[in-house]
């Protein structure tokens, strides 16, 4: 999304993410290597765990590994080393 400030003409390049929780403080899970994230239930003063940043803000990309197939499913895997062979192999 664009957004536009009307004053100066500055134009910003926004994105909405939706925000996950890291579990164990950031600790590295002992049987995978990986940190485990979820859905959160505390919400933000909006009502809402959505929030709107700059993508500059964003300083790198990361695949989120559902812990299970489940439809519902609310915890993931942080998986920063991503590569073709390994998303082959999971999807």
């Amino acid at each position: 999304m664009n957004v536009r400030d009307i004053k100066t003409g500055f134009v910003d390049r926004l994105v909405l993410l939706d925000r996950l929780y890291v579990e164990n403080r950031g600790k590295l899970n002992d049987i995978t290597g990986l940190v485990n994230v979820s859905e959160g239930t505390a919400k933000g003063p909006t009502g809402t765990t959505e929030i709107a940043v700059s993508i500059k803000r964003i300083i790198g990309m990361a695949h989120l590994v559902p812990e299970t197939a489940e439809v519902n499913n609310k915890r993931w895997y942080v998986n920063n080393r991503i590569d073709l062979e390994n998303f082959n192999r999971i999807y």
